[in-house]
């Protein structure tokens, strides 16, 4: 019986052949992740909102309620933007911080609407810009009372408003009708103990209308409605010396036979 011999099989490696592989698989990997960079898109995705810049407001959670604003990171955003828009000439590209003025905000509840109102004023002190700006949310995320494409915007002030950067040049998307806008839509939700209030911006008029529950009044109940109107409009955050106002009386009352449908 012819006897089994055992072979002992060994590879010899060459090493420069071994340092020759090894520097290829680094080299293709290091060309792949290059490719993946040169054809990943430079614009950020608004999917990733963690990538966008923003004016970051460090205060918002301690002035408002912890469920009060539906996205802050939108208004942040959005404030960033406008922020970016007012800085001519200057190359923003990261976060700013920003932060509410506390003695400026002004909380309304509408409780038969169901319709939460903050407004306040923004600074952004490394820029030397100021805004204003209103929210507004309900419990009711399908509330039918609150139209759901404007819940915040943001203003430049007004001259009723304290402008601490004197020299910031403000310009926003609404000018002079974003506020009578915001009174127009509000002042109905206002529940008057003796009269009712109405504003619309047809015609470019300033007059609200204030409608008491009798006719039969004196001038100083007159006065006392117009002066609860007005602070109505204050408790927006909204300079009352903007509008007019006028308390409606019989000759007021247009009647039409047959009525006009």
């Amino acid at each position: 019986m012819e006897e089994r011999k055992n072979v002992d099989y060994r590879i010899e490696l060459d090493m420069p052949v071994v340092v020759f592989v090894v520097i290829q698989i680094v080299f293709i990997v290091f060309v792949a992740l290059s490719l993946a960079r040169l054809l990943r898109s430079d614009k950020i995705s608004y999917d990733d909102t963690k990538e966008i810049p923003v004016a970051k407001i460090d205060n918002l959670d301690s002035v408002t309620h912890g469920d009060y604003f539906g996205s802050a990171r939108s208004l942040e955003m959005t404030l960033f933007e406008l922020a970016v828009r007012n800085s001519a000439g200057n190359n923003i590209s990261t976060s700013v911080e920003a932060f509410i003025r506390e003695d400026s905000i002004r909380e309304v509840y509408f409780g038969n609407k169901d319709v939460n109102y903050f407004s306040a004023i923004i600074d952004i002190p490394e820029l030397e810009q100021s805004y204003w700006f209103y929210n507004e949310y309900s419990n009711d995320k399908n509330n039918e009372y609150i139209d759901y494409s404007k819940t915040y915007r943001l203003f430049c002030l007004d001259d009723s408003q304290e402008k601490i950067y004197p020299d910031f040049g403000c310009e926003d998307g609404f000018g002079l009708k974003g506020r009578p806008e915001i009174v127009s839509d509000l002042i109905t939700y206002f529940e008057f103990n003796y009269f009712s209030a109405s504003y619309s911006m047809s015609d470019n008029s300033t007059m609200i209308k204030i409608y008491p529950h009798s006719l039969n009044i004196d001038e100083e109940t007159k006065q006392s409605y117009i002066q609860q109107t007005r602070d109505a409009v204050y408790s927006l955050g909204i300079s009352p010396d903007l509008f007019a106002y006028r308390v409606m009386g019989p000759g007021d009352i247009d009647f039409h036979y047959p009525p006009r449908g």
